[in-house]
């Protein structure tokens, strides 16, 4: 097991993981990205609210513990929790939906998979505070922070990791054929496009992001592992949850930035007469018409 300063530095890290949300919430307010609509798009952005308000539950029955019950104190972990279940099935209802765009999937028909991923993350969410709270009685039954190390945590982190990887898996090798056959398409042209510019960008940034989520994702189940059979609880799991949430976040809005970047260049380009034509911009169309929205 890790040394006591470890473990003491982790839980400072692990408390500390709402002021991350809380800054992600400023930029999004910043930005102006603060709409909610009848989309999958605006999922992130409950994802990013709901974190918020369950920080801000867990924060003020931290600080009312003096006085409040046993049993009071676990209420508003219990609230919180009942957030954040919500906020993780937004959050893979969300990458499921940029998947499925990604990889040309547009029909309504696919709307399943949008709907799967962010069901199945809430049940097993709520299976895990099933096991996890008890409320009857002296509620004596004892939690490390607002997490409970039984055996429950497992599927539902092993389900995160699974989605995780089979998304972004996906989404990186629509994104490498589509570049490729951008390149053909356009190999006589003598300089890149602004849309091959913009996918080998979000394929770098998922590339990093599917390597980093698979480690500390990997970890995390690995110490949950430990906790569940261990005698001493090793924290760090909401400083990671946190940190991938809020890289989410920011790849999604500088893909929409890009994209909006890549836009306004080929309508300049368009009225100045130096847009492409022939072959190329049709096979462009084609291309376009594939990859969807991302």
């Amino acid at each position: 097991m890790p040394p006591p300063s470890a473990i003491a530095f982790l839980a400072n890290l692990n408390a500390a993981s709402g002021l991350v949300t809380f800054a992600t919430l400023v930029s999004m307010l910043a930005r102006g990205n603060t709409r909610i609509r009848r989309t999958f798009h605006s999922y992130i952005r409950l994802m990013i609210y709901l974190d918020s308000v369950a920080f801000l539950v867990a924060f003020v029955g931290q600080m009312a513990t003096d006085s409040l019950t046993a049993c009071g104190g676990k209420a508003f972990w219990l609230v919180a929790d009942l957030f954040w279940s919500f906020k993780d099935a937004f959050k893979y209802g969300y990458l499921a939906f940029r998947c499925t765009r990604i990889v040309g999937l547009k029909d309504d028909k696919w709307h399943f998979v949008v709907h799967m991923a962010f069901g199945t993350s809430l049940v097993l969410y709520w299976f895990y505070m099933l096991m996890s709270y008890d409320l009857s009685g002296s509620c004596s039954q004892a939690l490390i922070g607002n997490v409970n190390f039984n055996w429950s945590v497992l599927p539902l982190y092993s389900s995160w990791l699974l989605m995780d990887v089979i998304m972004a898996s996906a989404m990186l090798y629509s994104l490498g054929k589509m570049v490729t056959e951008m390149q053909d398409v356009n190999k006589d042209l003598g300089r890149k496009p602004a849309k091959i510019e913009l996918y080998g960008s979000v394929i770098r940034q998922e590339r990093a992001r599917l390597v980093v989520n698979a480690l500390l994702m990997l970890l995390v189940n690995v110490v949950s592992v430990l906790n569940v059979v261990g005698a001493t609880a090793v924290p760090g799991n909401s400083i990671v949850f946190v940190f991938l949430q809020h890289w989410i976040f920011v790849s999604s809005t500088s893909v929409a930035h890009a994209k909006a970047g890549t836009n306004h260049a080929s309508a300049t380009a368009s009225t100045s007469g130096t847009s492409a034509s022939g072959p190329t911009s049709v096979g462009v169309q084609r291309l376009r018409g594939k990859s969807g929205q991302i």
